[in-house]
């Protein structure tokens, strides 16, 4: 037995050893299993060649090589399958058609070896036999299949080493790589030199694989994370939560304890060890009479404590004890866990305080402030709204709205409620009348709001009661003033118009009979009510500036001269100065200036065009005009209606307002209006 020989069964030997060592560390993980199935192609390679080297003849040295093919050619693919287990990219593995697939060109170029295809023989050299490489296609394609897949390899390791953060996880990358790159390297060689037919140096490829199959398992035994201990996951789980978490002996000595609790505490957690949890109580009955209790009850207990510190901070904490148990001793510890609870108590603090505030707030506003649920029931209300009833808050809560309203008042109250929760829209700005239980009537605006429980469910009303009595007394005396107002003031005008009409006895009853046509044209151009009155208002008045015109020319029975004429033409701005003297509202005044101007800008005092002249001034020069025409005068006879309505019909849009000429043109034709003396 040559040392060639030798060394092919050295590497089997150690091949062997380096599957039992990583099968040892961790059997279950995937990385380990499939590093030992690397190493195991390594280890049936070299003991295929180390009794190929043994064997006596040719046709025994090439069976013993045909078989030893069924490694070599499984070792990319072995490789590749570890590499991407120890980069953590073991998903692929899990795919169904990945591995089969995987497996179909190392089956195929084993085929080609037994068939002799990709070796034509063997040769006899002073260390052994030795595998002649064929030169077809099919040598140079096992030779590319190695190549790419190694390549792959590396890749993959490349990759994940640039990617991964963690130093060790660096080097066990890096590791893989150095060590691969160098068995492959040595392999390749001595596989391209036989097949050139060069046999300078002996074939060792599988030897060289030792150390590949050492970098292997040396990166998934040291450098792993293929397997956490439930000892390991509890120690950080512990180590890294926020609450304060202590394991005590039956004794109450503290055996373990957390980072948490050291920094509860102000104490380094390794002086807990052998402390009486008694002594970090502020009480310390307190600290012995829970341990008992817990004994007692045998289970889970719960309870507000403070924890006093070395520093003598005390800080309020929510303790839950248990007991450990033990199936031969019973009860041999405890475990303590603690929440912070000062946030808590804080929050409650604040928490009571907001409620006194909205206490105060509630009880002090005056107006009335309820909430009844779905059936009617009284569930609260403020003191102004008790108040009302001769009553405290706590007489009132539980009643209803039929304890304190008369039935007809509380029925329409109950219906209105009801309403608000079917629809769940709110009523807001509802203003009627009641009747207290002493009898008194008073008014109130009232609001009904849906109230909502936490699920969005309507589960009542609340109502906001605001008294409006005096607002509503208020509003009563000042429509009465106001109607009185206005009736004086219509007297006023009435005086006013009657005085001129004692000046001009051939137009009397001329500004009544405008003012009636006027008020049904602006009726019939649905003008406001204001609006409407101030029409009335501005024609009863339209011609009062004519008592600073002489008589004799209000009365002459010719034509007038251009003098007698501009003389009449002060008419509209002697009257709007004796108008605007008086409180008239709106713009009574501002018509009476202008009913003799007309659209195109021919009218007087101010030649006013269009949209320059009130609508009400429009009105007014229609009615006039019409009333004017109709009406016998001093100077000729009557012209009768119908020549009245056919010269503002033509002077439509011209001297006249359209919308106003149509109104008054479908009163008399369409309405029969008629002048009444």
């Amino acid at each position: 037995m040559n040392i060639i020989t030798m060394l092919h069964f050295g590497s089997f030997l150690a091949d062997v050893w380096l599957i039992i060592y990583v099968m040892s560390k961790n059997p279950g993980a995937l990385p380990n299993r499939l590093c030992a199935f690397l190493v195991a192609t390594f280890a049936f390679w070299s003991l295929c060649y180390g009794l190929a080297g043994m064997a006596g003849t040719a046709d025994k040295a090439q069976f013993f090589i045909n078989v030893g093919s069924i490694g070599s050619c499984l070792v990319p693919v072995a490789g590749l399958w570890c590499c991407l287990a120890i980069t953590n990219q073991d998903h692929l593995l899990d795919s169904k058609a990945f591995l089969p697939g995987s497996l179909v060109l190392p089956v195929f170029f084993i085929y080609l070896q037994m068939s002799g295809n990709l070796m034509t023989g063997v040769s006899d050299l002073n260390w052994g036999w030795v595998a002649n490489w064929s030169r077809s296609v099919y040598a140079y394609l096992y030779l590319a299949y190695v190549v790419i897949l190694t390549l792959i390899c590396c890749y993959i390791v490349i990759r994940y080493i640039l990617k991964v953060k963690a130093s060790y996880l660096k080097k066990r990358g890096t590791q893989v790589l150095i060590t691969g790159l160098i068995a492959l390297t040595v392999s390749l060689t001595t596989r391209i030199l036989y097949q050139q037919g060069i046999f300078t140096i002996p074939q060792i490829s599988d030897v060289i694989c030792v150390i590949f199959g050492y970098g292997m398992v040396r990166a998934v035994s040291r450098y792993r994370l293929t397997t956490i201990s439930p000892a390991a996951v509890s120690d950080v789980i512990l180590g890294t939560m926020s609450d304060s978490l202590m394991l005590l002996n039956l004794n109450g000595r503290i055996i373990y304890a957390n980072h948490a609790t050291s920094y509860l505490l102000g104490v380094p957690a390794k002086k807990l060890k052998g402390a009486s949890f008694s002594s970090f109580i502020d009480s310390a009955d307190n600290g012995d009479d829970l341990l008992k209790e817990t004994i007692a009850t045998g289970g889970t207990l719960r309870q507000e404590l403070s924890f006093r510190s070395r520093a003598g901070v005390s800080t309020p904490v929510l303790v839950s004890t248990s007991v450990v148990r033990e199936p031969a001793e019973g009860v041999v510890g405890f475990v303590i866990s603690a929440i912070d609870n000062t946030e808590r108590k804080q929050a409650e603090v604040t928490i009571r305080q907001q409620r006194e505030e909205y206490r105060t707030i509630f009880d002090s506003v005056r107006p009335t402030i309820a909430y009844l649920d779905k059936e009617g029931v009284i569930m609260r209300i403020n003191k102004a709204g008790a108040a009302a009833f001769d009553r405290e808050p706590k007489e009132v809560v539980g009643r209803t709205i039929y304890d304190f309203f008369p039935v007809d008042e509380a029925a329409g109250f109950a219906t209105a409620n009801n309403e608000v929760v079917r629809m769940g829209v709110a009523q807001l700005g509802i203003v009627t009348q009641y009747t207290l239980p002493s009898g008194v009537k008073r008014w109130a605006q009232i609001d009904r709001i849906p109230y909502r429980d936490r699920d969005g469910n309507i589960v009542g009303v609340i109502t906001f009661n605001q008294d409006i009595t005096r607002r509503k007394l208020a509003e009563e005396n000042l429509e009465k003033g106001l109607v009185a107002v206005r009736k004086n003031l219509k007297d006023a005008i009435t005086t006013l118009a009657k005085i001129v009409e004692m000046r001009d006895p051939y137009t009397a009853g001329h500004q009544r009979r405008v003012a009636t046509l006027a008020t049904a044209i602006a009726q019939e151009l649905c003008l406001s009510e204001d609006q409407t009155d101030q029409v009335q208002m501005a024609a009863i008045v339209h011609d009062i500036g004519k008592i600073y015109i002489p008589s004799d020319i209000l009365s002459k029975p010719a034509r007038l001269t251009e003098v007698e004429f501009q003389f009449i033409k002060t008419h509209p701005r002697g009257g709007y100065d004796i108008v605007k003297g008086i409180d008239f509202p709106g713009a009574v005044a501002e018509s009476v200036l202008q009913h003799h101007e007309r659209m195109d800008g021919s009218g007087y005092p101010s030649g006013l065009k269009d949209d320059e002249i009130l609508l009400e001034a429009k009105i007014l020069a229609v009615a006039d005009t019409v009333e004017a025409m109709a009406s016998y005068r001093p100077y000729r006879p009557s012209l009768g209606i119908d020549k009245a309505l056919e010269e503002i019909s033509d002077k439509k849009g011209k001297l006249f307002n359209e919308s106003v000429v149509d109104a008054c043109l479908k009163l008399f034709r369409e309405k029969s209006f008629k002048f009444v003396d």
